[in-house]
This record gives C-alpha cells, sequence and structure tokens, in this order.
C-alpha cells in the first residue's frame, strides 16, 4: 500500500509499507561442494506468516534506519552492517537519479539470528517496496538479481511462496503453493554458528574425519537422499501427512553442536507432533501436528526453555 500524507500545503510525505515474512526449510541437502568449498544444496522453501513490518518513506536526501519494538527484544545495527540499509543503499546507487533519500523504519518481530532469514526477508522487503516507492518498475527477475548482491537467502525472499532452491542456493523454480499448513516454531534462544556447522558437516562427509568417534550414530542421518518424490508431491498438490521423508541434512550436526535441542523435539513428540526438524543450520525447530487441538494445547502450555511461536505457511507475494 502507498501511502501519501500531507504535511502543509505546500509538502507531502509519500511511502509504502511492507511486510517481510520469515523462511523456513521444509527440506535441506547437501549434494556436493564447488572447486571454492562452497556448498551445492537442494532445498525445499517455503515463507511462513511471522513477519517484520517495514514503513518506507521518501525524503529529501540521504538514508535512514530505525529499529522500532516489536515483539521480540534485539539490538540490531542502525547503520550499513544492516541487510535492510544494504539493499536500500544498493538501490539508491543504481537509481541515483529517482532515488534522493529513504527513510526505513523496521519493526523486528521475527527472532534474530534464529535460521528464520530474518535479515535476508528485510533486505527483500525493502528492494520490493523502494521499487514500488520510486516506480522503477523492475520485474521479479531482475529484482532477484539485485538480491542476489545481499546474500543467498535473499532472492528467494523478493517473492517467497514455496520454492525449491538448487546450485549455491541461487537457483530458483517457484512451486505451487502449499496450503496455510499451522506450525509452531521452538526458538531455543541459543546461538549456533553457520560455518561451524557446516565445517563439521565437511569434515564428516567429504574430508575423511572418524566419524565413529567423532558422531557415533550420525553415519546413517548423513546419507545422501533424494528431494524427488517430496518435489512430485508438491507439485502434485497431494496431501501432506508430513511422513514422506521431510529431513534436514544439518540437523545432526547442529543437535550435537546444541545438546538441549534433542530434549525440545522429545518435548514437541510428546506433545502431539508428528514431524519435528531443524530449519537451516538452526537453531529454531519446526513442529507439525496433525490435529489442530494438540497444536493449541502445545502453545498454551508450553513452559520453556525457549519461545513457541504460531505460524501458518504463506503464499507468493504479488509484486505489481
Amino acid at each position: 500500500m502507498v501511502f501519501v500524507i500531507n504535511t502543509n500545503t505546500s509538502s507531502q510525505v509519500t511511502g509504502v509499507f511492507e511486510k517481510a515474512r520469515a523462511k523456513i526449510n521444509l527440506a535441506i541437502n547437501i549434494v556436493g561442494l564447488y572447486p571454492d568449498d562452497y556448498h551445492q544444496v537442494e532445498m525445499i522453501m517455503q515463507s511462513i506468516s511471522l513477519a517484520d513490518c517495514l514503513k518506507l518513506t521518501e525524503i529529501s536526501e540521504g538514508l535512514e534506519l530505525e529499529i522500532v519494538r516489536g515483539e521480540i527484544e534485539n539490538d540490531l545495527p542502525e547503520d550499513s552492517s544492516n541487510l535492510a540499509w544494504q539493499a536500500a543503499c544498493l538501490l539508491k546507487n543504481k537509481f541515483p537519479q529517482k532515488i534522493s533519500g529513504v527513510r526505513i523504519e523496521l519493526e523486528k518481530n521475527i527472532p534474530v539470528a534464529a535460521g528464520l532469514a530474518g535479515g535476508s526477508s528485510d533486505a527483500a522487503a525493502v528492494l520490493r517496496g523502494l521499487n514500488r516507492l520510486f516506480g522503477l518498475s523492475l520485474t521479479r527477475l531482475e529484482l532477484e538479481k539485485l538480491a542476489a548482491e545481499l546474500g543467498m537467502d535473499v532472492p528467494f525472499c523478493i517473492a517467497g511462496g514455496t520454492a525449491l532452491a538448487r546450485g549455491r542456493g541461487d537457483k530458483l523454480r517457484p512451486l505451487p503453493d502449499l496450503p496455510a499448513h499451522r506450525i509452531l516454531l521452538v526458538n531455543p534462544k541459543v546461538e549456533v554458528a553457520t560455518a561451524e556447522v557446516y565445517n563439521l558437516f565437511d569434515e564428516l562427509v567429504y574430508h575423511g574425519a572418524e566419524n565413529d568417534k567423532a558422531f557415533p550414530d550420525s553415519g546413517p542421518e548423513l546419507e545422501r537422499y533424494s528431494l524427488e518424490n517430496l518435489l512430485e508431491l508438491i507439485k502434485g498438490q497431494k496431501p501432506i501427512s508430513w511422513q514422506e521423508g521431510w529431513h534436514n541434512i544439518l540437523q545432526p550436526i547442529t543437535f550435537r553442536l546444541v545438546p538441549g535441542l534433542a530434549e525440545l523435539e522429545d518435548r514437541l513428540y510428546n506433545s502431539g507432533a508428528v514431524h519435528v526438524q531443524l530449519t537451516g543450520s538452526g537453531p529454531t525447530l519446526i513442529a507439525y501436528f496433525s490435529r489442530e487441538s494438540q497444536l493449541e494445547e502445545t502453545l498454551n502450555s508450553w513452559q520453556g526453555p525457549g519461545n513457541v511461536i504460531p505460524a501458518r505457511f504463506s503464499g507468493r507475494y504479488s509484486l505489481e
């Protein structure tokens, strides 16, 4: 939505509102390494209703970013280290004749460092919003190309919905939107370094580490698998029970780096979840339920550790 506020008879403020929806991974596979040791991945990604809110306003010159208190406590930077700032700066530099100045007000509702692509989604929302605000007429593909300059997850967050990512995560193929499944997210409020997770994975799978000594029960969980049956399920728009082999190949690594995740997983299964899975390299868990009553009971009775957040799957953004 574009808004115009008349401040007096000679001036007005023009702006747009944008939602920046979080992202989860329904399945993650690693199929190889590139010569530069970057991982070749396959991921089924999904937007969800949990979202940050952004207000983008045209100003006379410069770039301003203010983090507004939302549902979570955060200490995010309000400078060039923030992806939202970087996204605005990117478009401002590419279209200096059209964009003189931008003010961003960012309300944070997505937990930080939770594996939910909050920063990437904020950046994508800035690109979408400024495209509308300044009439840049950029297509989805053009926005995704610009988004790739900001980070691996940002191109997906431009359109969102349900999609397959391959290659370095930059080759996107839209999939039919899934129904608005309800889920619970459990964020344990701990940090896990993505680089550490991938480094341990590489030691186990590619670099000949002594697997049995380091991770005695991880072998079968780290075996490669295929996403093809899951993709056919989505393309055929068939009912999903979450027993079809949804899997995150990084999960056994993160579980060993953060032992408390296994306890959270057990609690969710004991509460009636039919499937529990890590999103990304963690640390947030996704719990799927077949009965709404069990989901509601778990949500209402949860007493730590961690935050429990209800959400739904979301469809693609309208880019018009």
